[in-house]
């Protein structure tokens, strides 16, 4: 029981206004089978939340290790940075030229070049998740229309079913009314004028019971309907709820991935890749022969090592920052973005999980004869 602290939210918000999400109440439940099929669900959501913040805390430490050189970078002696910025100008400048005879290096920008050297050993398997990514993205929009749609018809149907209801009891109450003003009549009719009411007694209580029992059924039918409207409604709600949690992790995720790649889909990113491939050949062909920025490079990773940087191998690809102070500024800023961008999606990931705890924590106190059984559900699905 430790696991859980109790809250009184009422409701969840992530992201944007339009990122809002329900949160279903907990409530009672007899049947333990249905209890556990809600932790279960739970604790899945949970678990999807709890990979997407350690995801992002992987890549926040990444982030924060680029700015931790960054800022080494500006701790250096000038004495040594004059060293390390005359062999990054000498860099720039050979690159530049291999950019006026490789005109085709145009087709692509430096920025995105370099970005796509970086990772392309992992090209194929980032390129794959983003799709996969954009595919199941897609799927949950649909199944959130979807949802959104089955839960507007579902209370339209709970509010006709609850219409039909009070018409009935009203029908009720008439019924009765006229039946009592029968049984009057008929009772004036033998006291007050000794008339004979045997056929009409008979008929006025035959048609009564016709119309009670019918009334009655009716009414119990609607009910049975108006119960069964409630439980689709919660259970569409439920669903629309998880549903709308995974859209929020996916689109936080594609977000990040975009704004990374500096792209807009994944059709996008094979299309960069594949531009960076043909740049590359070019590139390499003209690297054969150009063993000056060879040397320049080792040159520079072995000043940035003996400075402490962790990672001096990118700078071969952001020699410009050691140059210009105004590029080194946008790197930094880049950077910041990023790291607040994974911020976001912790914070949200993180809030994500505490708030499941509370549902699953709340579920617990209202079904109390289930506290050990709705326990060791959460410690299996949590291990």
């Amino acid at each position: 029981m430790g696991l859980f602290k109790r809250k009184n939210k009422k409701n969840i918000k992530a992201g944007n206004e339009s990122d809002t999400f329900e949160i279903r109440k907990a409530y009672y439940e007899a049947d333990w089978d249905k209890c556990r099929q809600f932790v279960e669900e739970q604790c899945k959501l949970m678990k999807d939340a709890s990979y997407q913040l350690e995801d992002a805390k992987k890549e926040y430490e990444v982030v924060t290790e680029s700015l931790t050189d960054i800022q080494m970078i500006d701790e250096i002696e000038p004495e040594t940075f004059s060293n390390i910025s005359e062999v990054a100008e000498r860099i720039v400048e050979l690159n530049a030229e291999k950019q006026e005879v490789k005109k085709e290096a145009q087709k692509i920008s430096q920025n995105d070049y370099f970005h796509m050297m970086t990772i392309e050993a992992e090209f194929f398997r980032l390129h794959e998740r983003m799709e996969e990514d954009e595919k199941y993205c897609q799927a949950v929009r649909s199944d959130m229309y979807y949802l959104e749609s089955e839960k507007g018809s579902l209370k339209f149907e709970l509010e006709e079913q609850e219409e039909r209801l009070y018409a009935l009891r009203r029908a009720a109450s008439v019924l009765g009314t006229l039946f009592l003003i029968a049984v009057i009549a008929l009772g004036v009719a033998v006291i007050g004028f000794a008339l004979d009411i045997t056929v009409a007694g008979s008929i006025t209580f035959l048609v009564a019971a016709i119309a009670g029992v019918t009334v009655f059924c009716l009414y119990q039918s609607t009910l049975s309907h108006t119960k069964l409207a409630e439980k689709k409604l919660n259970r569409a709600i439920t669903l629309l709820n998880s549903t709308k949690i995974r859209y929020v992790n996916i689109t936080n995720s594609l977000d990040y991935q975009y704004m990374k790649h500096n792209v807009h889909s994944a059709y996008d990113f094979n299309n960069l890749y594949e531009l960076y491939q043909e740049v590359r050949k070019e590139k390499q062909k003209f690297q054969k022969a150009s063993g000056e920025l060879h040397e320049a490079e080792e040159e520079l990773i072995k000043l940035l090592t003996q400075a402490g940087l962790k990672d001096p191998h990118i700078w071969i690809y952001q020699a410009h920052a050691l140059v210009d102070k105004r590029e080194m500024v946008e790197v930094r800023h880049t950077l910041n973005t990023s790291r607040q961008k994974l911020r976001t999606q912790m914070d949200y990931s993180a809030k994500t999980v505490a708030d499941i705890k509370e549902q699953i924590m709340e579920f617990t106190r209202i079904n109390k004869q289930y506290t050990d059984e709705i326990m060791d559900v959460v410690n299996m699905c949590t291990r």
